[in-house]
């Protein structure tokens, strides 16, 4: 996977990169609020957000006042299932510990339905007599 830089930053002022491998882009994950006039009032990074923050920014925007960045940069994900890592590994080990639990849940679940249903089966049994008399 070759990551090749777009040269200059975009007009928001982050610089993106291409995958050439994939045809995708490489940006960061922000929120980039404007005032009417069309000037940068505030960056918010990461992918979820305060709604206090929100509200403040976007009055912030509102009467064009600038205002500090919040959050912290990310990177969007990109997933790459043929690349040359242990991810593969990773995603199987993950598939095959999901496979182990749903059989040992199955096992426990079948345990306690016949264990029930045998105490269910002793309680249904006309009473014995202890001295053989009936």
């Amino acid at each position: 996977m070759a990551l090749q830089s777009s040269g200059s930053p975009t007009p928001s002022g982050f610089a993106t990169r291409t995958i050439a491998d994939r045809a995708e882009w490489a940006h960061p994950a922000a929120l980039i609020l404007l005032s009417a006039s069309g000037v940068v009032t505030r960056y918010v990074y990461g992918i979820e957000y305060e709604p206090a923050m929100l509200r403040e920014s976007i009055y912030k925007a509102g009467i064009a006042e600038p205002a500090a960045a919040v959050g912290f940069l990310l990177r969007c994900y990109h997933y790459d299932p043929g690349a040359n890592s242990h991810a593969r590994a990773g995603v199987l080990a993950l598939q095959y510990g999901a496979a182990g639990f749903v059989l040992l849940l199955l096992s426990v679940l079948g345990v306690m339905h016949l264990a029930r249903r045998g105490a269910k089966d002793k309680s249904s049994a006309p009473p014995t007599d202890p001295h053989g008399v009936t």
